[in-house]
């Protein structure tokens, strides 16, 4: 109850106004249609051409939830999965995509991401996204069921809740019932709330797994990254009534530092490849990694110039003004070209590890040759 009451006072407290805008992608392949009705019927013209290409599916994708058409953006993605289910760097595309254009589906982001565990248990990258899609899952289901008196027993979930959680939670959850001779959608909150517990406490063996691994070393310094995120999953955690939580978790871990005004972090999905993350602060220093703390006090971790990442910028109190968020292909030992980009996730937060206050979003930048530089996003801010 303290911390709870401590984040809502700090929500109180912060006067600023921090405004996030999303450069578009420009994609690689169009469909030339006009209307709306006709999109799907050329995707089946068009698709045998580029069936093997899989940023053509995500673009296809994107073109439909323009037109809101996201059943079937959904149906194009899964081809990703069909083209080699096996292969890690189509499910890192798949699950990358879906964080930028289906946020909401995270119960289905963490399955993709345990098929990449399980296929590349060494990275622990592969330990970190699948984290950060469970503690994604548990979020959504406790911050819309938390507020709610409900009983013991099996009940019928208001739809407006339902479709909120149902992505965030596995279908076997929701139990057919007939009530009042219809077909309705039956869950029992408190088995609910046990999942999404499971949820927080599986993240948090994956996050400790990072930081108390042996890993490669090419990757290390991953643990930055990997703590901002443990502390936001236990700041979550707590604030949504399980603290006892924080007893699984090394107390070495934990930190009340880990709130940020602003947080910018980049993942990709090619191996042995150099990007880099640029930040253009309000007056007008560039954080990067060769000047990885500014005179505003932001600052920038490693740059994985030889893996998938995570870079991050960080800065506490962000400075009234704009933010240019850029990211640059240094360089990579594969080839890009059209056919076989790297693509890039930017994730960008404000009030990062707050539950009051935090929002976040995604957006994506792909690179086609070396020295390629992107300005992805905008953050402005206001008083």
């Amino acid at each position: 109850e303290e911390l709870r009451n401590y984040f809502k006072s700090v929500a109180r407290d912060m006067q600023q106004n921090i405004e996030i805008r999303k450069r578009k992608l420009e994609i690689s392949f169009a469909i030339d249609v006009f209307e709306a009705s006709k999109i799907y019927s050329r995707y089946i013209e068009v698709r045998q051409s580029f069936e093997r290409i899989t940023s053509f599916y995500c673009d296809i994708a994107r073109v439909f939830v323009e037109n809101n058409k996201q059943k079937k953006a959904m149906k194009i993605l899964s081809n990703l999965a069909e083209i080699d289910m096996d292969n890690p760097q189509n499910l890192r595309l798949l699950g990358f995509t879906l964080q930028e254009l289906f946020p909401y589906k995270s119960f289905f982001i963490s399955e993709i991401f345990r098929k990449l565990l399980l296929l590349r248990p060494e990275e622990p990258n592969s330990h970190l996204y699948l984290a950060i899609s469970l503690t994604e899952c548990a979020n959504t289901i406790i911050s819309n069921i938390t507020h709610l008196s409900y009983s013991t027993e099996d009940e019928e979930i208001p739809k407006e809740i339902l479709n909120k959680i149902q992505g965030a939670i596995p279908s076997v959850l929701l139990l057919g019932g007939e009530r009042g001779g219809e077909r309705k959608n039956v869950v029992n909150y408190e088995r609910l709330k046990k999942v999404a517990q499971n949820f927080y406490l599986e993240a948090i063996g994956l996050f400790q797994k990072i930081l108390l691994g042996d890993w490669d070393t090419r990757l290390w310094q991953i643990e930055v990254p990997t703590l901002m995120e443990l502390n936001r999953t236990c700041n979550y955690a707590t604030y949504y009534g399980f603290p006892t939580l924080l007893n699984e978790v090394e107390r070495v871990f934990l930190s009340a530092a880990t709130v940020v005004d602003l947080r910018v972090c980049i993942v990709w999905d090619t191996d042995m490849t150099d990007v880099e993350l640029k930040i253009r602060e309000p007056s007008g220093e560039i954080c990067h990694t060769f000047n990885n703390k500014t005179h505003t006090l932001g600052m920038m971790s490693k740059n994985f110039s030889r893996g998938y990442g995570p870079q991050e910028y960080l800065i506490r109190r962000a400075h009234i003004g704009l933010y240019t968020i850029s990211v640059k292909l240094f360089s990579a030992v594969r080839k890009c070209t059209k056919q076989s980009p790297t693509n890039v996730l930017v994730g960008i937060w404000t009030y990062f590890g707050d539950p009051v206050k935090e929002r976040h979003t995604y957006v994506t930048a792909r690179f086609t040759e070396e020295k390629e530089e992107h300005v992805v996003a905008e953050c402005r801010t206001q008083k």
